[in-house]
Protein backbone atom coordinates (compact mmCIF):
# COMPACT_ATOMS: atom_id res chain seq x y z
CA UNK A 1 0.00 0.00 0.00
CA UNK A 2 1.57 3.44 -1.16
CA UNK A 3 -0.11 6.54 0.25
CA UNK A 4 1.50 10.06 0.23
CA UNK A 5 0.93 13.83 0.28
CA UNK A 6 2.44 17.23 0.66
CA UNK A 7 0.65 17.07 4.85
CA UNK A 8 -2.10 19.41 5.95
CA UNK A 9 -2.76 19.28 9.41
CA UNK A 10 -0.17 22.02 11.28
CA UNK A 11 -1.14 20.72 14.30
CA UNK A 12 0.36 17.03 14.34
CA UNK A 13 3.49 18.70 13.26
CA UNK A 14 3.57 21.13 16.27
CA UNK A 15 2.59 18.15 18.48
CA UNK A 16 5.01 15.44 17.07
CA UNK A 17 7.86 18.51 16.82
CA UNK A 18 8.10 18.17 13.05
CA UNK A 19 9.03 20.85 11.36
CA UNK A 20 5.78 22.20 9.04
CA UNK A 21 7.37 24.69 6.13
CA UNK A 22 5.31 26.48 4.04
CA UNK A 23 3.00 24.62 1.31
CA UNK A 24 5.00 25.86 -1.45
CA UNK A 25 8.05 23.74 -0.23
CA UNK A 26 5.73 21.05 0.99
CA UNK A 27 4.28 20.46 -2.71
CA UNK A 28 8.38 20.77 -3.57
CA UNK A 29 9.06 17.81 -1.61
CA UNK A 30 6.42 16.13 -2.75
CA UNK A 31 6.99 16.48 -6.22
CA UNK A 32 10.45 15.44 -5.59
CA UNK A 33 9.45 12.04 -3.48
CA UNK A 34 7.34 11.01 -6.28
CA UNK A 35 10.01 11.39 -8.33
CA UNK A 36 12.51 9.50 -6.29
CA UNK A 37 8.98 6.75 -6.51
CA UNK A 38 9.29 6.83 -9.62
CA UNK A 39 12.72 5.69 -10.13
CA UNK A 40 12.51 3.12 -7.55
CA UNK A 41 9.85 1.31 -9.47
CA UNK A 42 10.82 1.80 -12.96
CA UNK A 43 11.75 -1.24 -15.15
CA UNK A 44 14.65 0.35 -16.75
CA UNK A 45 17.75 0.82 -15.23
CA UNK A 46 20.91 3.99 -15.57
CA UNK A 47 23.74 4.21 -13.60
CA UNK A 48 22.10 7.22 -11.63
CA UNK A 49 18.74 5.02 -10.54
CA UNK A 50 17.30 4.83 -7.69
CA UNK A 51 16.95 1.49 -6.65
CA UNK A 52 14.39 -0.15 -4.63
CA UNK A 53 12.28 -3.51 -3.69
CA UNK A 54 9.77 -4.58 -3.90
CA UNK A 55 9.20 -3.80 -7.97
CA UNK A 56 6.10 -2.92 -8.67
CA UNK A 57 4.00 -5.75 -10.95
CA UNK A 58 3.44 -4.72 -14.46
CA UNK A 59 1.06 -7.82 -13.91
CA UNK A 60 -0.45 -9.84 -11.14
CA UNK A 61 0.66 -13.07 -13.33
CA UNK A 62 4.13 -12.14 -13.36
CA UNK A 63 4.17 -13.90 -9.83
CA UNK A 64 1.70 -16.36 -10.28
CA UNK A 65 -1.01 -14.31 -8.18
CA UNK A 66 -4.53 -14.22 -8.82
CA UNK A 67 -5.58 -10.89 -9.62
CA UNK A 68 -8.90 -11.08 -7.66
CA UNK A 69 -6.83 -11.92 -4.35
CA UNK A 70 -5.25 -8.26 -4.73
CA UNK A 71 -6.89 -5.96 -1.81
CA UNK A 72 -8.56 -2.66 -4.34
CA UNK A 73 -8.58 0.56 -2.71
CA UNK A 74 -9.32 4.22 -3.36
CA UNK A 75 -9.19 7.54 -1.41
CA UNK A 76 -12.87 9.38 -0.82
CA UNK A 77 -11.66 12.48 0.68
CA UNK A 78 -15.16 14.69 1.04
CA UNK A 79 -17.29 14.87 3.51
CA UNK A 80 -19.69 12.62 3.49
CA UNK A 81 -21.94 14.92 6.17
CA UNK A 82 -22.56 17.29 3.37
CA UNK A 83 -24.84 14.86 1.61
CA UNK A 84 -24.96 11.23 3.67
CA UNK A 85 -26.89 9.69 0.81
CA UNK A 86 -24.78 10.30 -1.87
CA UNK A 87 -21.49 10.00 -0.03
CA UNK A 88 -23.55 6.24 0.68
CA UNK A 89 -24.19 5.84 -2.91
CA UNK A 90 -20.45 6.79 -4.00
CA UNK A 91 -19.65 4.19 -1.48
CA UNK A 92 -21.65 1.35 -3.39
CA UNK A 93 -20.20 2.26 -6.86
CA UNK A 94 -16.91 1.83 -5.46
CA UNK A 95 -18.14 -1.65 -3.99
CA UNK A 96 -19.45 -2.38 -6.94
CA UNK A 97 -16.39 -1.87 -8.86
CA UNK A 98 -14.80 -4.38 -6.05
CA UNK A 99 -13.07 -1.81 -3.99
CA UNK A 100 -13.14 -3.57 -0.74
CA UNK A 101 -10.90 -0.29 1.18
CA UNK A 102 -11.73 3.47 1.36
CA UNK A 103 -9.64 6.08 2.97
CA UNK A 104 -11.34 9.02 4.41
CA UNK A 105 -10.50 11.17 7.04
CA UNK A 106 -11.42 14.90 8.04
CA UNK A 107 -10.61 17.43 5.18
CA UNK A 108 -8.11 20.28 5.59
CA UNK A 109 -9.40 22.84 7.36
CA UNK A 110 -11.26 20.69 9.44
CA UNK A 111 -11.37 22.81 13.21
CA UNK A 112 -12.65 19.17 14.92
CA UNK A 113 -10.84 16.45 13.14
CA UNK A 114 -11.47 14.41 16.67
CA UNK A 115 -14.80 15.14 16.21
CA UNK A 116 -15.32 14.31 12.82
CA UNK A 117 -13.33 10.70 13.16
CA UNK A 118 -15.82 10.05 16.05
CA UNK A 119 -18.71 11.23 14.24
CA UNK A 120 -17.73 9.25 11.17
CA UNK A 121 -17.27 6.26 13.51
CA UNK A 122 -20.61 6.58 14.86
CA UNK A 123 -22.86 7.49 11.57
CA UNK A 124 -21.06 6.80 8.88
CA UNK A 125 -19.03 3.57 9.05
CA UNK A 126 -22.34 1.53 10.65
CA UNK A 127 -24.14 2.47 6.85
CA UNK A 128 -20.87 1.71 4.74
CA UNK A 129 -20.38 -1.70 6.50
CA UNK A 130 -23.98 -2.81 5.50
CA UNK A 131 -23.12 -1.88 1.82
CA UNK A 132 -20.57 -4.78 2.39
Amino acid sequence: MFGIGAAWYEREHVGLGIPYPPVRERFEMLEETIQICRQMWTTARTKASTTGWPRRSVSPHRFGRDPADIRKTAGLFRDPFEDLDDYLETVQSYARLGIDLINVGPLPGNPDPVGFVGRLGDEVVPKVAAIA
